[in-house]
């Protein structure tokens, strides 16, 4: 593990470097000297509506993840007249920018990333950790399981609604309804 030093380090040597050159991002080859055999792994997600929605409640309430132990902290009224149709669509333009951008990275450098949905992995968490294990090459020992997660989804009824409301607006002056 990077001790923090090490990081900042890191970080300044990446941060000249993209002075000197503002498209380096798009340059593994100077990236892989500080990070040898480095895998890749992506995730994303496959409803991207959803996805902004949950962002912007978390944003509104600072409630980005839920233990299974605590309940939500939150009541649905702090919610009330938060739906924000302009801030939903900068998020969406902004998330749809930065996939592509990771994109535009792993076909620059001919990286095929290991790629996972956020969805899949809810579905299956054990299923998923041990598809990351395989392509890591890491074997977990005799008796070692992959533990379950103690988190919990923070979407409720505000996220239904809001879903609902999102796409209906995106459509609204669309000659033809897509969803």
């Amino acid at each position: 593990m990077l001790q923090s030093t090490s990081f900042r380090s890191i970080s300044n040597e990446i941060a000249i470097l993209r002075k000197q050159n503002p498209n380096s991002f798009l340059d593994w080859g100077i990236l892989s000297d500080l990070f040898p055999n480095c895998k890749h792994i992506f995730l994303s997600r496959r409803n991207k509506v959803a996805l902004v929605v949950s962002w912007w409640k978390a944003i509104q309430d600072g409630q980005w993840h839920v233990k299974d132990h605590n309940p939500a902290s939150k009541s649905l009224q702090v919610y009330k007249g938060r739906y924000d149709f302009n801030a939903l669509v900068h998020l969406l333009h902004d998330h749809c920018l930065r996939e592509t951008a990771a994109q535009a990275f792993f076909e620059h450098n001919q990286i095929t990333p290991y790629s996972i949905f956020y969805e899949d992995l809810l579905l299956d968490l054990s299923g998923t950790i041990s598809g990351i294990l395989r392509y890591l090459n890491i074997e977990l020992e005799e008796g070692q399981g992959i533990p379950l997660s103690d988190f919990k989804s923070t979407s409720d009824q505000i996220n239904s609604e809001w879903i609902d409301r999102l796409r209906n607006d995106l459509q609204k002056d669309s000659d033809k309804v897509i969803w």
